[in-house]
């Protein structure tokens, strides 16, 4: 015979880790055991997301993920947002930051190039005001990186090195990425860890990914980190914000989608992929960046709108991005190649 649950709910009832707490005995896998029963019990999907995303806000773990086998992508993009949820951020003077920065591999196979956020934030480093504080560190190879090639040539090294700066770091293999968990307060792990991702592609997004990686570590420049002799290898503009703009239109803009300040992200878009960096730079970035943290401070709240709270965070950080690395441009046009740019655009654009 199947089990009944523990608890009988009516459709219209919105179920809390709370009361579910009273129901199971304290240990290690509590969590586990109320997502077992959200999957399990007939609720609609927001209903079990909710359950999902209450755990956060009680036991504050980000374990779940490793403890559930994750089949379904709907599912997977809720355990997603709990990942997201349970981040610190940190700025271009943290210490956690800057010895991350400072102890990256220098030789070897896998000498990293930084991409992303933080590649953003160093390009944009003369524009204090604006820059976000930062839960992780993108990192590229010009190689496809298995879990075992990461441990033995990245992870290794990497770890011994912090652990001598009083840093405790843990390895987490995932999907796209294998990651160094860094560790400031090892007795509170989830209130003080710095992510360094080193990406992972599929083969066959590798493969057809692979030559513009490659382009990304070709014209990588070596930037300081500001108020240090730390220097790094960060990709390009060029090759950063083609990237930044395909992953901004598959979040579904449309021409008219409204942004929090400003004109419409559709419009802004739309001039950042022609590059029309005089639109973008009238932006007022800082509204924008208050806006933005309250944004990510409220996806703690959890809720059954959790996940599409969180792509709009997404969106408006990526936009955000945009219109700062406008400034960056306009300020130093003679360097910029717009025909590089052009070219990494459609070839980019064609694959969204």
């Amino acid at each position: 015979m199947k089990r009944q649950s523990p608890l009988k709910l009516q459709p219209y009832e919105f179920p809390s880790v709370l009361v579910l707490c009273t129901r199971f005995p304290l240990s290690f896998k509590q969590p586990l055991r109320i997502v077992s029963f959200a999957f399990n019990s007939r609720l609609s999907r927001k209903h079990r997301l909710a359950i999902i995303l209450d755990i956060f806000k009680v036991f504050k773990c980000c374990f779940c993920c490793n403890l559930v086998k994750v089949t379904n992508r709907k599912v997977f993009k809720g355990f997603k947002v709990l990942e997201i949820m349970s981040k610190s951020y940190f700025d271009l003077n943290d210490d956690i930051l800057r010895t991350s920065l400072r102890l990256l591999p220098k030789d070897g196979r896998l000498v990293p190039t930084i991409v992303g956020g933080l590649a953003i934030q160093l390009h944009a480093k003369g524009y204090t005001p604006f820059l976000r504080d930062t839960p992780d560190l993108d990192l590229i190879t010009g190689d496809n990186v298995s879990y075992e090639d990461f441990d033995r040539e990245f992870f290794t090294q990497f770890r011994n090195r912090l652990i001598r700066e009083g840093y405790k770091v843990q390895p987490k293999r995932g999907r796209n990425n294998h990651s160094s968990i860094v560790l400031r307060n090892p007795n509170k792990p989830n209130e003080e860890k710095f992510l360094v991702h080193l990406t992972n592609f599929s083969p066959e997004v590798y493969l057809n990914f692979k030559d513009y990686v490659k382009k990304q570590i070709g014209y990588q420049k070596a930037i300081e980190v500001p108020g240090s002799k730390i220097k790094v290898n960060v990709a390009s503009l060029e090759e950063i914000i083609p990237l930044k703009i395909q992953r901004s239109y598959k979040y579904g803009v449309g021409a008219q989608s409204e942004s929090i300040v400003g004109p419409a992200y559709g419009v802004l878009l739309e001039n950042a992929k022609k590059g029309n960096w005089g639109a973008l730079t009238s932006v007022p970035l800082g509204d924008w960046k208050t806006i933005i943290e309250r944004m990510q401070q409220n996806l703690d709240s959890g809720g059954v709108n959790a996940l599409e709270r969180t792509n709009t965070y997404k969106l408006a950080k990526d936009v955000f991005d945009l219109c700062l690395t406008a400034r960056v441009i306009s300020d130093s046009m003679s360097t910029f190649d717009k025909d590089r740019f052009d070219e990494n655009v459609q070839r980019i654009l064609c694959r969204k």
